[in-house]
């Protein structure tokens, strides 16, 4: 199943192109660091201070995950970073053909924050079907990315797989931002769930967030 190219030289980054062990800075650990820096800020806006010029600076490890490449190619150039979107394992699929499809088109066409990328068994990484998350990104210097280019490359989607990757860019930014299931019952979410439309913690995630009770 070929919607990659993996090539040996990369004379050019474009969007689309997957990339493993990328250091994603996760800021959790650092939330009373920049909750202390926020506060700093608000109270030189309100004093209309000039800020400070010392940089605030967290220790930490970042952690090294896969990605692939969300920025336009053409603004993919040396003095802006670049974004992207995390890539993780998909949630499982059926053993039944006739299930998993319905499953991976559901993902491909319906899903906003997901696409699908098959298996390709030239391609390690590829040796199970992933998930790519736009619910989850981060940025890489393009300095980083272009010394590392080599080490980090992965696959290049081809280009119709590309068209289809740049709509489902553009439709995650483009949806409408809210959360459909606050309008079901317990019963209906579940539904929803039995029909893999979303997965029972990302329901929870939602209901916790709306303040009501989580599905057992």
């Amino acid at each position: 199943m070929m919607i990659y190219s993996h090539l040996e030289e990369i004379e050019e980054v474009l969007q689309g192109d997957v990339f493993q062990n990328l250091p994603k800075v996760i800021l959790e650990p650092y939330k009373q660091e920049l909750n202390n820096a926020w506060s700093k800020f608000q109270s030189y806006i309100s004093k209309e201070e000039q800020l400070p010029s010392e940089p605030i600076i967290f220790s930490g490890t970042p952690k090294r995950v896969p990605g692939i490449v969300v920025s336009q190619s053409c603004d993919i150039r040396p003095e802006n970073d670049l974004l992207f979107a995390e890539i993780r394992e998909t949630q499982e699929l059926s053993i039944k053909a006739k299930k998993r499809v319905k499953q991976i088109k559901k993902i491909i066409r319906d899903q906003t924050r997901a696409h699908f990328l098959p298996v390709d068994a030239k391609i390690d990484f590829f040796n199970q079907p992933k998930i790519i998350d736009f619910s989850s990104m981060f940025l890489i210097p393009f300095d980083f990315l272009k010394q590392s280019v080599k080490e980090l490359f992965v696959a290049r989607l081809i280009p119709e797989a590309r068209k289809v990757f740049a709509e489902k860019i553009n439709k995650f930014f483009t949806r409408l931002a809210f959360e459909d299931i606050m309008f079901f019952s317990e019963e209906e979410i579940i539904s929803c769930i039995e029909n893999d439309e979303i997965t029972k913690e990302e329901a929870n995630r939602i209901l916790i967030s709306l303040k009501r009770k989580p599905l057992k």
